[in-house]
């Protein structure tokens, strides 16, 4: 595999897996070696959050409790159930892309930070509507 720099800011590729800045926008610049060692990170994260929030999904659904909380914070825990998955099936993507290509991918990037933020948000929400 060749080896190289990509920009962060702006995306430029440089031959040098050692630059440390974009000689083009000066922004910062991520060696390929390390987004890909990042990649296997992301997609180890990814593949570990899916499969707790599926086993924790399955042993809900067949299990023998009953479930004695109101509907709206079952509909609740769903919800964010969903976020989780989909943050986790995106890291891991983006997992994917980085190991492949050896660079981020932005709108992957972008697509996790969106989804982090909805689940702290509804997090938050949580809190202050119900408390602890």
């Amino acid at each position: 595999m060749n080896e190289f720099s990509s920009c962060l800011k702006c995306g430029s590729q440089f031959p040098d897996p050692a630059a440390r800045f974009c000689s083009l926008c000066g922004g910062r610049t991520l060696s390929s070696p390390k987004a890909r060692r990042m990649g296997w990170l992301s997609l180890a994260a990814g593949i570990l959050l899916v499969g707790t929030m599926t086993f924790i999904g399955l042993w809900l659904r067949f299990s023998d409790s009953t479930w004695e909380g109101t509907r709206e914070f079952a509909a609740y825990g769903i919800t964010l159930g969903a976020f989780m998955v989909a943050f986790g099936l995106v890291a891991a993507a983006a997992g994917i892309w980085q190991i492949r290509k050896g660079t981020r991918n932005k709108m992957l990037t972008y697509t996790t930070i969106a989804l982090a933020v909805v689940m702290g948000a509804m997090m938050a929400g949580q809190y202050l509507i119900y408390g602890n």
